[in-house]
């Protein structure tokens, strides 16, 4: 085999795992815990952040060859035989766990996202563009405390839980170390958040949001100890907990947030606004309090007698202060969007609410529509991470190429079709969803989500193509591209906006996603350089989306009602998608012994290299 990046990374694996003779029992232990960390951090990385696992995958990469070393005593009193037997079985077990809470987790993501999408429909029709506008521009700032607050002290928590309870340790002064560092962050954070309700209004050009602030400010300290329980919980592969803790938040959100927002409207849309504000801290308060509940009646939890050391507070701020580093990144270009966009907008004579509708419209309906086909491919990138990984690990080269090339190919059928619906039929969706809108906003909304809907596939790709990157251990690449891509993002809003609108926006973000993916492929590319070519029918899964766009055109073009156009169009052309991928024979028989019921597609020959 020919040399290269490739090669390395899997003969370094090799080397790692082979470490003076390094015992296959606990090298299989090292294997899945470098697993359960990587998925752990996919799991909890902001909307759709995979970027953020730089430090994490190459912390958990560290605690897999220590792990290794300490096999050598194993690997001198154990058999080959019995060692590899022990291998297998817990390599069987880890991965049968593993895609249980990966498909708890994804489902669960896929609920929760259709409920804040439909929590978003009815928002809207009561708080009109204005109102969304300012429930939209406290956001990136509380993403941003939020990130300062818990960012990385999730997949802190559950790594090092995971680590211990590999090697047969209690966690408890790792635990003890967590709640301290995230409690006391989330406090001062959700004091910050509230101190600084006047100045950042300010700065964003909009002064009536500090009422808002003031209101969100106590969710960052439940969402902070929402971050430590669901670290505990998934350290100890109970992805359940962490599933119900979305939906909770989703649900109570919905029933509160609409609730207030239409009690409070008679007092004037600001008052509204802090209405549906006020749901968002009582459902983060509601799910806090159901995995506290869950926590304390949990029999593992062993943190009542541990003592603190410092050591233990050295262990966890190491681990989680570089990740959450990383996840500041997304969450500052956001608040760098919330500060330039209005200010921009008023700048070329656009009046206060006028620019705050806009910008309402920007973040509110369009970004939702966009990013609910994204959640698949997010989901689909927690699980290829520790798949990818384990490939990588054993140096199964064959392995890592076959799931790769399937992940990459499921981005891509995804978020294809997507991006040509939400173009083509972006008029008749968005009079169904926001009837509320004026023609005036509608029209804007119409050009917005045209104009982002490519985002979706350039989105989808950068997603997978990060989370491969990051399980063959170069998470450093997609979190530079996202900066350059971020960076460029920056440039282009402060070119456009003065010129075209709101529209400059939605081109530098599409340009973002673009440069974000593109770089990640190149990146990737590199990697596999001598397999540069193991991704089959890209060409097909091309063709047979831009077959389905054109029958979705003509049926937009042809049938005089749009709402029956998108209601038909959309059904056949997603019927006609699916037939030309199975003409086109875009997945091989083990390709499709991987999905749900594949087995009973492809026939009873079994896979060898997809199970």
């Amino acid at each position: 085999m020919s040399g290269g990046p490739f090669e390395e990374i899997l003969n370094g694996a090799g080397n790692a795992k082979n470490t003076e003779n390094a015992g296959t029992k606990n090298t299989a232990i090292g294997a899945e815990n470098y697993g359960i960390n990587a998925t752990a951090h996919t799991e909890n990385a902001g909307n759709g952040t995979a970027a953020d696992a730089e430090n994490s995958e190459r912390s958990a990469m560290d605690s897999y060859v220590e792990n290794s070393k300490r096999g050598m005593v194993y690997s001198e009193n154990t058999g080959n035989g019995t060692a590899a037997d022990t291998e297998n079985t817990d390599k069987r077990k880890a991965g049968v766990g593993f895609m249980r809470g990966a498909l708890v987790l994804s489902v669960t993501a896929i609920i929760a996202k259709l409920l804040g999408a439909f929590y978003r429909i009815p928002l809207t029709n009561i708080l009109g563009a204005e109102g969304m506008g300012l429930y939209q521009l406290v956001f990136p700032v509380y993403a941003l405390f939020l990130s300062v607050a818990t960012g990385g002290m999730s997949v802190a928590v559950s790594r090092s839980v995971a680590e211990k309870n590999a090697l047969g340790e209690s966690p408890a002064g790792v635990l003890k170390a967590a709640a301290l560092v995230i409690f006391a962050l989330s406090a001062v954070a959700a004091v910050a958040c509230r101190l600084s309700a006047i100045p950042a209004s300010a700065l964003q050009g909009n002064g009536e949001a500090a009422a808002l602030y003031k209101v969100m400010s106590p969710a960052i300290f439940f969402a902070g100890g929402l971050a430590f329980f669901r670290g505990w919980f998934q350290g100890n592969m109970r992805m359940l907990p962490t599933g119900l803790s979305q939906l909770t938040e989703q649900a109570v959100k919905l029933a509160a947030g609409l609730a207030f927002a239409y009690l409070f409207l008679p007092q004037g849309t600001t008052a509204a606004a802090a209405g549906a504000i006020l749901g968002v801290t009582v459902s983060e308060a509601a799910a806090f309090l159901i995995l506290a509940a869950m926590f304390a009646f949990s029999k593992k939890r062993n943190i009542g007698h541990a003592r603190l050391d410092k050591n233990s507070l050295r262990e966890m701020l190491k681990i989680a202060l570089p990740i959450a580093t990383g996840s500041l990144l997304l969450p500052l270009a956001q608040l760098i969007d919330s500060f330039m966009l209005i200010n921009l907008l008023k700048a070329t004579g656009a009046t206060i609410g006028g620019a705050t509708g806009g910008y309402g419209i920007l973040t509110a309906p369009v970004a939702s529509l966009v990013n609910l086909p994204i959640v698949l491919t997010i989901s689909l990138a927690v699980a290829i991470v520790p798949a990818v990984s384990a490939g990588r690990v054993d140096r199964n080269i064959d392995s890592v190429l076959k799931k790769s090339a399937l992940g990459i190919k499921c981005a891509y059928i995804i978020g294809l079709p997507c991006a040509f619906i939400m173009l083509i039929f972006a008029s008749p969706i968005l009079r169904l969803l926001y009837p509320a809108l004026a023609a005036g906003e509608l029209s804007l909304a119409v050009t917005l989500l045209r104009i982002s809907a490519f985002e979706i596939f350039f989105m989808s790709g950068m997603h997978i193509y990060a989370a491969l990157l990051q399980a063959l251990d170069r998470a450093s690449a997609p979190l530079k591209n996202l900066a350059a891509g971020i960076g460029l993002k920056v440039v282009l809003t402060l070119v456009l906006v003065p010129r075209i609108g709101l529209a400059g926006s939605a081109i530098a973000t599409l340009a973002m996603a673009f440069t974000a993916y593109a770089l990640d492929a190149v990146s990737l590319r590199r990697l596999l350089a001598p397999k540069t070519g193991f991704v089959k029918n890209v060409a097909e899964i091309m063709l047979a989306g831009v077959i389905t766009g054109a029958a979705a055109a003509l049926f937009f073009k042809f049938i005089p009602s749009p709402l029956t156009a998108f209601l038909t169009g959309a059904a056949v052309s997603v019927v006609l998608y699916v037939c030309l991928l199975a003409a086109f024979k875009v997945f091989d028989r083990d390709e499709l012994a991987s999905f749900p019921f594949g087995k009973r597609l492809r026939g009873k020959k079994r896979s060898k290299n997809l199970r």
